[in-house]
């Protein structure tokens, strides 16, 4: 138990109780408030009243101001509109009506105020813009009929404010709230013109038809991205970092419950493995590389402003937009926390306009992606006869017995313990909004059965993002997220005799289910694994109810001070409860051993307070100045306690009344805080819109250190926009080409609280009388005072290229990250009574490059649109605490010994054991007896030469890390048809495959279940890895590369066909309809030959050791959206 400046911790516990409810409910009436705010308030300002004082500027630079100073939009066609044009002009609260008619006066230049866009246009107006009313008696003279309709965004939601005329005339109307018009037409040749700031234009013929549907697309070339960055976005066209924007478009298209499950193979630079395919399986997240060796390596996730999220726990369908920060120009604005790159997770926010309910839903169905390939009953009887008869045992099978099997089959137990699944996601949201503000508001249920019996997870969550503006000058927002999981996992990975899988693995085939009596079968006196309960059993009869909260509490108050001057408050809260309790009764074992239950119970509050100043401006016609200022403050609030017993005298109760058990565990608690001061600025100059410059600082506290609690964190970048060029004038066929480069430091906060003080040991009982056991404390942790933060220095050069108006898109970059003063634990000698103590003293280098291909192939009406990425990231450890070499971690597996190593200019966790080298011949007797082996024995290789293989002779045998990973991702559309597949895959890594060692190596205690072993090495049958019996028994070394295998492999990751129903529903009240089926991990192309090349029981640094994971599946999907 840790307390760190607390004189009364009962006290302090209750304090922060209190305070959870306090802020709970402020932030509840908050957003009660802004909601009953925003929904008074669903109208529209039709012409804003602004002051603007300007002396000889260009028109466009008045368009500017317009723009900056409210929601208007001001479209126009630089042929028609000559925004070089200088003027003055002076104006206190006029309307932009009366100044645009100023500006204008004298000129042919007209303006049509269409809710928030002003569209001007050259000489006579095409006609009076009626929004959709249409009153001139003239027009009506000549006009045959209306046609009505209902125009679309691109994500199915109404869009007002659409400019439709009558091509060559002067008829002309526009959207209302609901996206509806009406317009009147002459003839069934008229051509209406549906026109939209940021969408492409679209005609129609109008034909016979009275009413015409449209869902407009929108226009890469006109509408400029915004790209979200750290506190603040920018155009895409500013970004001097390198920063990937992932398609949320893209990502939907993917049935998936997990938007990190969802962003796998979707960009370069960004590595996602899926460790455990349970639901609620981890992922280990990788941006360029790793960097820490005893830290976490995973990027820091921001959501909403609020650092520290998880990406787990966010619907796909509430993302606005996810954008991934990899330079240090883009991760340098969080500092401490950046290393390891930034994810930023924008929720969605209402619209403007009328209330819009969306419904989507799928349901999956999951079955195992692939079986391992095991011996039959029959087979396996004759196998542990043969290995009982090397070993001079007893034959366990009489031929009848054999004979029987034959006939019955006997049991596969991967199909007891595997099963057919069903995963069900519902999703209903209501958002809307006005000028004075907008709400978005959904709900969600995920319900998932598990391929493994007795597994399964369901989340319930709700979302709620308000914002209200308050006058002229404020605006205010409260974003809540609240979930409650209920998980009961089942026991994987890892040589586990609870684990159901490695049970089925290894159980032998002519052991039925259940005996006689109806109770679980147990392992075989005379064969098979003796110490592994029956698979079924440990299954289904152990309880594990694993129950979690979340509540996450985002409130903002936004300012405009004056002209150019913004201030923003956040203050974020966030709590996150578990329970987790286990009761585990002896049925799967038969009766033996005793009940046992425990209960763990942990909770966390996390704070955040951010005050920000944005101050922007223009000078000199060419000068564009972006200033940012942020002093931020965030507390980690944990505790958590256990408590346990055993040798319950009934099942009734399980773990609800712990005091029944027989044999009580001695309780353990924990309480940490830890706390984070920030001061951060950044500077954005550009210079012609060619020449731009970025400079960031952030200047970090952390109470986790001692003597060196603050570090600064610093980067600059360079931009040069080629394109906007003059001599790059006539090149048409290039839209747009930037060079980008960067440099800066970033760090990492890679130990828990209270690592820099000397700790004690508790619950260490000792005899002090001679005979009974008092409790007590010993050395534990040796502190070192000294500790400071992991340091990564990152060098970045990149290309952004886009061609033929961004038909086809390039984006490329080179990094170098070099992190110095990494924490490693150091052996300190014996003496001292502690193993080691944490210092800063390695350094880890990654270097690679990354490309990004996008082009649209098609644009027709059959459209195509494709993107390729690639990463290659070289890992390599540069120096260690004065040695080349040390033990990283081992696999867990018995007698195995340390396999997992850092080696100095070598990648992070490579793997070393004994190389094996084929297997002994029969010719070979002689040299192998000089070796103390056999014929049908592995050969080693013999490293030094010695002539015998021991210890000295254990060599590196690969790295678990991938040369270069990719993804390739296509959408096509055709008419009401849409398909999407996603490729992915890795090439060059390792995997050590330590399921085999227990189903394929054979033993005196153990019997091979794997097919391999029906073609172990014989003296008819020597062309073969496999050992023979007597060679695997006595001869063979469990840490050798007979277990390393090519982990690389080319995955269907997703395909999904959709098909559009909105224009078979048009006469009713839907107004989108989408019903698509598709199917996610369809193919897997790898020569690895366990379940699934990806999985990995070692997370975090340790990764590509395999032992019996929760296995991937294969899902098949049906799917709806609906909006109303």
């Amino acid at each position: 138990m840790h307390y760190k400046n607390m004189k009364n911790p009962e006290k302090k516990r209750d304090f922060t109780l209190n305070s959870h409810k306090l802020k709970l409910k402020i932030s509840t009436l908050l957003f009660i408030v802004v909601f009953f705010q925003v929904k008074g308030n669903d109208t529209y300002s039709q012409d804003d009243k602004i002051t603007l004082k300007l002396e000889n500027v260009s028109i466009k630079r008045v368009f500017k101001e317009i723009e900056s100073l409210t929601e208007y939009k001001i479209l126009y066609n630089n042929n028609q509109v000559n925004t070089k044009r200088v003027v003055s002009v002076d104006y206190v609260q006029t309307p932009v009506s009366e100044i645009l008619a100023d500006v204008f006066k004298g000129t042919t230049i007209k303006y049509e105020l269409l809710s928030k866009q002003i569209v001007l246009t050259q000489g006579q107006p095409r006609g009076n813009i009626d929004d959709g009313e249409g009153d001139g008696q003239d027009e009506a003279q000549n006009q045959d009929r209306s046609v009505t309709g209902t125009v679309l965004d691109e994500n199915g939601d109404p869009l007002p404010g659409v400019l439709i005329y009558v091509e060559g005339t002067t008829t002309g109307a526009t959207t209302d709230f609901d996206g509806k018009y009406t317009i009147s037409v002459n003839s069934d040749t008229d051509v209406l013109v549906f026109s939209y700031i940021g969408m492409k234009t679209v005609s129609k013929v109008v034909g016979s038809q009275n009413t015409i549907d449209l869902q407009m697309e929108v226009d890469a070339k006109a509408l400029e991205e915004v790209v979200v960055i750290g506190y603040g976005s920018v155009k895409r066209s500013d970004v001097t970092g390198s920063v990937a924007s992932v398609s949320v478009s893209d990502v939907k298209t993917q049935p998936a419950a997990r938007i990190d499950e969802a962003l796998q193979g979707r960009t370069s630079g960004l590595v996602i493995q899926n460790n455990s395919a349970a639901p609620d399986g981890t992922f280990t997240i990788r941006i360029r590389g790793s960097n820490s060796l005893t830290g976490s390596n995973d990027p820091l996730v921001v959501i909403d402003g609020f650092i520290g999220g998880n990406l787990s726990t966010v619907n796909p369908n509430d993302i606005q937009s996810i954008e991934v920060l990899k330079d240090a120009s883009s991760t340098a604005i969080y500092g401490s926390r950046g290393a390891n790159g930034v994810i930023l997770v924008t929720t969605k926010a209402g619209a403007t306009g009328k209330t819009v309910v969306q419904y989507n839903s799928y349901t999956n169905f999951q079955s195992i992606n692939k079986k391992i390939d095991l011996l039959n009953a029959a087979e396996y009887a004759e196998t542990v006869n043969a290995n009982r008869s090397v070993l001079g045992l007893p034959l366990p099978f009489s031929e009848d017995q054999i004979s029987s099997f034959r006939t019955n089959g006997g049991t596969d137990w991967q199909d007891v313990v595997f099963r057919n699944a069903i995963q069900q996601n519902h999703q209903v949201s209501i958002s809307g909004g006005g000028e004075k503000g907008k709400y978005y508001l959904s709900g969600n249920l995920t319900d998932n059965e598990g391929i493994i019996v007795g597994s399964s997870f369901k989340r319930y969550s709700v979302r709620s993002n308000v914002e209200s503006a308050i006058g002229s000058k404020f605006k205010v927002g409260v974003n809540m997220f609240m979930s409650r999981t209920e998980n009961h996992p089942a026991v994987t990975g890892g040589n586990q005799d609870s684990s159901p899988v490695q049970a089925a693995l290894i159980w032998a085939p002519t052991q039925p289910i259940y005996n006689e009596d109806g109770g679980y079968t147990r392992p075989s006196s005379s064969y098979g694994p003796p110490a592994v309960n029956n698979p079924l059993g440990i299954a289904v009869e152990p309880i594990r109810d694993n129950l979690g909260s979340r509540i996450e509490l985002n409130s903002f108050l936004n300012m405009d001070i004056v002209k150019g001057l913004t201030a923003r408050v956040l203050f974020g809260a966030r709590f996150v409860d578990n329970e987790n309790s286990t009761y585990l009764n002896t049925k799967p074992n038969g009766g033996l051993g005793l009940e046992e239950a425990t209960i763990y119970n942990s909770r966390m509050a996390v704070y955040q307070l951010t005050n920000q100043l944005n101050y922007s401006t223009t000078f000199g016609e060419d000068h564009n100045l972006d200033i940012t200022a942020v002093y931020e403050q965030q507390r980690e609030n944990f505790n958590s306690s256990q408590a346990g017993s055993s040798g319950f005298l009934t099942d009734l109760l399980t773990y609800n009344n712990l005091g029944l058990g027989a044999a009580p565990q001695v309780p353990t608690s924990e309480r940490t805080q830890k706390d984070i001061q920030s001061v951060v600025g950044r500077i954005n100059y550009s210079y012609a819109d060619k020449y731009l410059l970025t400079l960031n600082g952030r200047y970090d506290g952390a109470s986790v250190f001692s003597n060196d609690k603050w570090g600064f964190f610093p980067s600059a970048a360079l931009a040069w926009r080629v394109n906007n060029e003059d001599f790059m004038s006539k090149v048409t066929a290039i839209n747009n080409l930037k060079f980008r480069t960067s440099y800066g430091i970033t760090g990492s906060q890679a130990i828990e609280p209270y690592s820099s003080l000397s700790q004690l040991n508790s619950n260490l009982p000792y005899p002090i009388d001679g005979t009974n056991l008092t409790p007590g404390v010993g050395l534990g942790i040796y502190g070192n005072p000294d500790l400071k933060w992991e340091k990564t220095a990152q060098f970045n050069v990149g290309v952004d290229v886009g061609l033929y108006n961004n038909r086809l898109t390039f984006t490329g970059d080179y990094y170098n990250k070099k992190t110095s003063d990494l924490l490693l634990n150091v052996p300190l000698p014996r003496i001292s009574g502690y193993q080691n103590v944490l210092r800063n003293v390695g350094k880890v280098e990654n270097q690679g490059f990354e490309l990004n291909l996008g082009g649209v192939p098609f644009d027709g009406e059959f459209k195509w649109k494709t993107d390729i990425n690639f990463s290659r990231n070289r890992n390599k450890v540069l120096e260690l605490s004065g040695t080349d070499e040390i033990v990283a971690g081992s696999t867990g597996f018995p007698n195995m010994g340390n396999t997992i190593f850092l080696i100095v200019g070598q990648p992070i966790g490579m793997l070393k054991g004994y190389i094996q080298d084929g297997i002994w011949g029969t010719d070979e007797a002689d040299l192998a007896a000089s070796f103390g082996s056999i014929p049908g024995a592995p050969r080693y290789v013999d490293q030094n030469n010695d002539g015998q293989i021991n210890s000295d002779d254990i060599a590196v045998m690969g790295s678990t890390q991938p040369k270069f990973t990719y993804g390739w991702n296509n959408s096509f559309q055709y008419k009401n048809f849409d398909l999407n597949i996603l490729l992915q895959g890795t090439e060059g890594n390792k995997v050590y495959n330590l399921t085999r060692v227990r189903s394929e190596r054979t033993s005196s205690d153990a019997d091979a279940t794997d097919r391999r072993i029906l073609s172990r090495w014989t003296p008819d049958n020597q062309n073969t890895n496999v050992p023979s019996f007597e060679g695997s028994n006595q001869y063979e070394k469990l840490q050798s590369s007979r277990w390393l295998e090519d982990g690389s492999y080319l995955r269907v990751k997703n395909v999904t066909l959709g098909y559009d129903l909105t224009d078979a529903l048009k006469n009713t009240f839907i107004s989108y309809a989408r019903i698509y089926v598709g199917g996610v991990n369809l193919f897997t192309f790898t020569d690895y030959t366990g379940y699934d090349p990806e999985a990995s029981t070692n997370v975090g640094t340790l990764g590509g050791i395999d032992m019996a994971p929760y296995p991937s599946q294969r899902t098949f999907t049906v799917g709806l959206n609906l909006t109303f």
